[in-house]
């Protein structure tokens, strides 16, 4: 037994280490000739300004809700965008050519470029090397979810069907966020494969942590992460044998996902100091005010929560920025699919819209 899981080891190490060689050649190849997009400028831009505000250990919460910034500002979570600046940063070339503006969509390509709204050659290169890098992980992660819930072809089956999608490889060689998105989902679903196949469960308690965590990276890159990754967490259990056994399985697919809820919430809070409350900024005999006007002025009229009215209450009230994001995205889509363009559910509308060009 001993000589026939070194031998698969073997099998899967060389065959890992062809995989990430073979998709870094393809992706890396691919960094010069893949279309510019728009959006690049904002994602670098937001890179730099949050990486900056990170390095400089500045959490004031102003400055993480950035105006100039539109959408990419504190509509986003910022993983993604520190994983595009922390190279940006390391690089002394692209460190000192700060890049900070958004594309103008209303006016041409060319005066984009004469009012230096496109960031530089190397800035972009160095910005799409680090899509890069995460792409070609992603192409590891997949051989070896294949390698691991089957064998060695169907995991070298899914790296050729991966990188033969254009959406991929575009996606892995622009200046964007979705493939730090699909890394972190991808490393969940390893996760959960591996714990499949594992013969002792002495640990179980760290698989939700491992998934919690991963959960919550991947909703700190796209808001979507956490309900993506939560519903195949929860999936997982209810198909797992040791689960179905159990007469008390309910109770224990619930604690099970509750500690997984958990760490990924705390993940999401930890990672995004836009939620935190401005503790110094807060005043407990301002807060008291607010609350006994708040409590007069809602046994009167129903009580109304005006950020004008009660700015102590606002910032105490930071940490339901997160889930009031899901209803700002929500407004966001609406505003890019409009209402008479609906056939389908309207999620469903807006991701055909996005993708079926591709």
């Amino acid at each position: 037994m001993g000589a026939a899981i070194s031998s698969r080891l073997f099998v899967f190490a060389i065959l890992s280490i062809a995989t990430v060689l073979a998709s870094a050649l393809i992706l890396f190849s691919e960094i010069p000739s893949t279309t510019f997009h728009p959006d690049e400028c904002g994602w670098i831009s937001s890179a730099y300004y949050y990486t900056d505000l990170a390095f400089a250990g500045d959490f004031d919460r102003a400055k993480w809700d950035k105006d100039e910034l539109g959408i990419f500002g504190s509509l986003n979570m910022h993983v993604g965008e520190w994983l595009i600046g922390i190279p940006l940063k390391a690089d002394p070339e692209t460190r000192s050519q700060t890049f900070f503006a958004l594309y103008h969509y209303g006016v041409p390509f060319q005066k984009n470029i004469d009012e230096r709204r496109i960031p530089s050659q190397r800035i972009l290169r160095r910005a799409r090397s680090a899509s890069v890098f995460f792409g070609v992980l992603c192409c590891f992660l997949v051989f070896a979810i294949g390698y691991s819930a089957f064998d060695a072809w169907i995991g070298l089956i899914a790296v050729a069907l991966l990188l033969a999608s254009a959406l991929f490889r575009t996606s892995a060689t622009q200046a964007m966020t979705d493939v730090f998105y699909n890394f972190f989902l991808l490393c969940g679903w390893l996760v959960l494969v591996l714990f499949s196949k594992a013969q002792d469960r002495k640990f179980t308690f760290v698989f939700p942590v491992i998934c919690g965590v991963l959960a919550g990276l991947a909703c700190s890159v796209k808001i979507t992460g956490l309900l993506v990754a939560g519903g195949v967490f929860l999936l997982a259990l209810m198909l797992n044998d040791d689960f179905r056994t159990l007469s008390r399985r309910w109770k224990e697919i619930s604690l099970t996902m509750g500690l997984f809820s958990f760490i990924a919430l705390l993940t999401v809070y930890a990672l995004n100091p836009f939620f935190w409350p401005s503790w110094r900024d807060i005043h407990a005999r301002g807060v008291l005010h607010e609350m006994r006007l708040m409590w007069k002025g809602g046994r009167a009229a129903g009580i109304t929560h005006s950020h004008g009215r009660y700015p102590e209450l606002k910032l105490l009230s930071q940490p339901l920025e997160f889930p009031r994001l899901f209803f700002r995205w929500a407004h966001q889509m609406q505003l890019q699919q409009p209402v008479s363009e609906w056939r389908h559910n309207h999620l469903l509308d807006i991701h055909m819209s996005l993708f079926s060009p591709r």
